[in-house]
């Protein structure tokens, strides 16, 4: 499983992952680039570039949240 392929569809791939191997993947990749921009952040940015930065590290813990939250409804 490649989820950084441009055609990797997250919701198939959650959808049909009953032990939860595609959702650590998922959250795995999702945490690494939470920290990479961390430690982007840490090393010092330009205001301008601080608040994207900031944003995107935001919306990894925002989409972490809800792939758990997707994974975790009652499979049809």
């Amino acid at each position: 499983m490649n989820i950084h392929t441009e055609d990797f569809d997250v919701s198939a791939a959650l959808a049909a992952d009953p032990d939860g191997h595609a959702l650590r993947g998922i959250k795995d990749a999702l945490e690494s680039a939470r920290a990479n921009l961390k430690k982007t952040m840490d090393k010092g940015l330009s205001p301008v570039e601080f608040t994207v930065a900031n944003n995107l590290h935001t919306a990894c813990q925002t989409a972490r949240d809800l792939v758990e939250q997707f994974w975790s409804q009652p499979r049809k």
